[in-house]
């Protein structure tokens, strides 16, 4: 099967296509024909050498989620049945024709769902449900900040708090930004400037008011969440875009019984991530699936993975890029030079 691999640890340039044995489930593992996944952070990190992969991941196939067919089973499985369309969430490898998952992280790519899409959800849902509603309690009438909303999880952030009722600020420092961010369902847009968050926050006068943040710029942003947080609000970092390492005044932490949520998925047992994949999931069926279909920016062959992240570094974009690594039905097993 093809995969592509991390030769070298240079970013994309270090993206090369080559063939690998066909993986093997184990007990309670199926196989997977992966149709189509996407681009997440982590791979971009991966692929510089500055993320390595949990015990028991590809160590050099990024790739975080998967959506394909089942295509063989273990000897234990009992959940799932050949030829099911299925997505979900994995520690790495799904850059690849091919990959072997827990059954129990595999969740049902609804009919009306074509499998390129439903490859671009698991991550981005996963990851946002766990640190909106799991970590940061968020409820519908509560008031929703989401920080760098272009993003794949930003977008995702935007469409889960709006499907859950919430009233949704998204930040962005891109006026281009601000119509597709209304379209996909955020009810104001915060512009943030050179003058930094402190004063957007000041200006759009929501000092105080908001319940809960997610933040994904970092260490920059936290003074001005500080004053946008309310009292007993939440906010929850699952990103560091900006610098990781942050001074801010503890004072009003306290003063605001706020509290200061940091999140990973990647690092997880694997009991852990099924029980967040299927409350997200869950949440995501009772809200409507339909509403929380990823936004995706741009599209690259599994060949094309090195320019996929090309274009999620140039970070002029809305949404997610997604990696489609076969046509939807494919099964069959590839031979021959990548």
């Amino acid at each position: 099967m093809r995969v592509m691999a991390i030769r070298e640890s240079i970013g994309p340039d270090g993206l090369f296509l080559e063939q690998r044995p066909m993986p093997v489930p184990g007990p309670r593992e199926v196989r997977v024909a992966v149709v189509a996944t996407a681009v997440n952070r982590a791979d971009l990190l991966q692929s510089l050498g500055k993320y390595p992969a949990p015990i028991g991941a590809p160590a050099d196939v990024p790739g975080l989620e998967f959506a394909g067919v089942v295509s063989e089973l273990g000897a234990e499985c009992t959940q799932l049945t050949l030829g099911e369309r299925v997505m979900g969430i994995v520690a790495g490898g799904s850059y690849a024709e091919h990959l072997v998952v827990d059954e129990r992280l595999c969740v049902r790519v609804p009919a009306g769902m074509p499998l390129a899409v439903a490859g671009a959800l698991p991550e981005a849902l996963v990851t946002v449900h766990d640190a909106l509603v799991t970590r940061g309690g968020l409820q519908g009438g509560m008031r929703l900040l989401v920080h760098a909303a272009t993003s794949g999880i930003g977008t995702m952030a935007v469409k889960l708090g709006r499907a859950l009722g919430a009233e949704v600020w998204a930040s962005t420092r891109r006026a281009s930004a601000s119509e597709p961010l209304r379209e996909i369902g955020a009810d104001h847009v915060l512009l943030v400037g050179d003058q930094g968050l402190e004063a957007a926050v000041a200006e759009a006068k929501i000092a105080g008011t908001v319940h809960v943040i997610l933040e994904l710029v970092g260490a920059a942003y936290l003074p001005g969440d500080l004053q946008a947080i309310r009292t007993g609000g939440a906010i929850v970092v699952v990103g560091t875009l900006g610098h990781a390492r942050a001074e801010f005044e503890l004072g009003t932490l306290m003063r605001k019984r706020a509290c200061l949520h940091g999140t990973v998925l990647r690092s997880r047992t694997i009991d852990e991530k099924i029980t967040a994949t299927h409350a997200a999931f869950s949440v995501a069926e009772r809200v409507g699936l339909g509403a929380l279909q990823p936004v995706i920016a741009a599209r690259f062959a599994l060949a094309d993975a090195a320019d996929a992240h090309r274009r999620v570094l140039l970070g002029d974009r809305v949404g997610r890029v997604a990696i489609d690594v076969a046509p939807e039905g494919f099964l069959g097993e590839t031979t021959g030079d990548p």
